[in-house]
């Protein structure tokens, strides 16, 4: 809305006849900064052996330290709590777990990893949900994301750090979720 007001009064000061700002009441998806989502390996006796951060290390910029970055997060992603055997799904292309099914990998009830990179994470989330996977974990492999080599990585350049995630939303349809096609105007 800052931003919205600072453009609407800039081209009022350029001279425009008329600058009307709409409100649009949208349905958002937000993280909640003191739970993030994370992701815990466990033995075979349920101990945890190793769990996620949350949050992306802050590497370079003053901002990047702020409370108020958000935590690792996709939005229009179901919450909840699972467990399960994890079956990898490379890309989780369609083709990817059309050679699961035919490896006799089965997808119900386990938790799906697959890689960011050859098609959008909605999909991935809507094919594994499909098969009946209970949970999963997408995550951005160094081979797409950062291909020059750790070194060749943000802040140097435009490439993803190793502590890096890729956010997003796996919403798949257009719009607003409440008003698809159409503004969600009040």
């Amino acid at each position: 809305m800052e931003n919205a007001m600072w453009v609407a009064d800039r081209w009022r000061e350029q001279g425009w006849d008329q600058v009307h700002l709409v409100p649009y009441q949208v349905l958002l998806s937000y993280p909640k900064n003191d739970t993030p989502n994370l992701v815990s390996v466990l033995d075979e006796s349920g101990v945890e052996m190793w769990t996620s951060q949350g949050w992306q290390d802050p590497l370079y910029a003053p901002e990047e330290f702020s409370s108020e970055i958000l935590p690792n997060f996709n939005a229009f992603s179901a919450p909840g709590q699972v467990e399960g055997d994890v079956v990898y799904a490379y890309f989780g292309r369609q083709e990817d777990f059309d050679l699961l099914e035919s490896l006799g990998v089965q997808i119900a009830g386990r938790i799906v990893l697959a890689r960011y990179g050859e098609i959008f994470r909605g999909n991935i989330a809507a094919t594994a949900e499909r098969l009946g996977a209970v949970g999963l974990v997408l995550y951005a492999d160094p081979q797409q994301y950062a291909p020059l080599g750790e070194e060749a990585v943000y802040p140097n350049t435009v490439y993803m750090p190793p502590s890096g995630a890729a956010d997003g939303s796996v919403f798949l349809d257009n719009g607003d979720p409440l008003t698809q096609f159409y503004p969600a105007i009040s």
